[in-house]
């Protein structure tokens, strides 16, 4: 009886196989996922955080007719760090028009040690705030 049953496993397996059905064959082995490419790494600080990667910094000017004016006031701004710590990006949230072109311009030259995550440097974004008094 064994071999009975063998004989019809087998001939229903090429019945199977002959009417485009496949019964225990093995699919296919998935080829692995391609690795999408590496994407520069962007994180937020806080100013705090900034503040403390900060190697040289350059003082704003106070603009002569804020001062005549008696205009004081802060300036907030949004920098982008890069990779070698140099501003690209200087964002103005808010801050007195006659102060913001101060502020952005001393921004500018200011330089940071470069943020180092997973052993890789990343861009910072950075809240600076510029204190105008007199």
């Amino acid at each position: 009886m064994k071999t009975a049953g063998l004989i019809a496993a087998i001939l229903l397996s090429g019945l199977l196989c002959a009417s485009g059905m496949q019964s225990a064959a093995p699919s296919p082995t998935p080829t692995p996922a391609q690795e999408s490419p590496k994407q520069p790494k962007k994180i937020r600080v806080s100013s705090g955080v900034a503040h403390s990667m900060l190697r040289h910094d350059v003082e704003p000017v106070y603009p002569s007719e804020a001062r005549e004016r008696h205009i004081t006031g802060d300036v907030l701004l949004r920098i982008l760090i890069d990779t070698s710590g140099n501003v690209t990006n200087v964002r103005v949230e808010k801050g007195e028009p006659i102060l913001v072109d101060a502020a952005v311009k001393a921004v500018k030259k200011w330089k940071y040690r470069p943020y180092v995550l997973d052993g890789e440097p990343v861009e910072m974004d950075a809240p600076i705030l510029i204190k105008f008094r007199m």
